[in-house]
């Protein structure tokens, strides 16, 4: 529990300090390079005809806003994660986008959601920063309603991913001390939500990401 506790906390002051200020530098370019993950779940959301949405790790918020843009009056779309420059800066652009999306800046693996508030919850690359995913799609599973669904995008392996890798293989030679990438720990590579959930679907998005359903 202590080491849990530990990573947690890593975690937290990574996403409040050097890589959440980046991502909100980032926050246009980063948006457009990952509008197909952000289209294929708008898709899912409609689909499915969900009223009430929760988007993990929502970052700086475009998923969130873009599923709020969908959904019609009096129906809810929600983002949290751990980042107040992230959430801080999905706020800002929710204003100035009259959007009606709502921001929670807490971590969802321990955060007291309602129960039974949210008939979907879906994740554009967060839930591979959980560093105790059994908790936390546990404390998910609790916010979700009695036939609630999750839709999780996250990246495939290190080697099916050599964008995200080519630079620390050349550096390597030089950085004898780098570390290598750990697969199944929170971070890039670090998504379990497809191995955890019994029976759990996963749908193919080509060589780069995977989603769960």
């Amino acid at each position: 529990m202590e080491a849990v506790q530990r990573r947690s906390d890593e975690q937290a002051k990574l996403w409040n300090g050097s890589a959440g200020c980046a991502w909100v530098e980032a926050q246009a370019l980063l948006d457009r390079t990952l509008q197909p993950f952000e289209d294929l779940l708008v898709d899912t959301v409609a689909a499915t005809g969900a009223h009430r949405v929760l988007d993990v790790g929502c970052g700086t918020g475009s998923t969130t806003r873009a599923v709020a843009r969908l959904l019609g009056a009096g129906d809810r779309s929600v983002g949290i994660d751990i980042s107040e420059q992230m959430i801080d800066a999905a706020r800002t652009l929710a204003a100035q986008d009259l959007t009606a999306a709502t921001f929670i800046c807490a971590d969802a693996q321990t955060h007291r959601f309602e129960p039974a508030s949210f008939d979907l919850i879906m994740s554009r690359f967060g839930t591979m920063f959980f560093t105790d995913p059994v908790a936390a799609l546990a404390n998910l599973r609790r916010a979700g309603a009695q036939d609630a669904r999750l839709f999780s995008i996250a990246w495939r392996s290190p080697g099916e991913n050599p964008f995200m890798t080519a630079a620390e293989r050349a550096a390597a030679p030089l950085l004898p001390n780098l570390q290598e990438r750990r697969i199944g720990v929170a971070g890039p590579f670090g998504d379990r939500t497809r191995e955890l959930f019994d029976g759990g679907i996963g749908a193919s998005l080509g060589p780069a990401a995977r989603a769960h359903r």
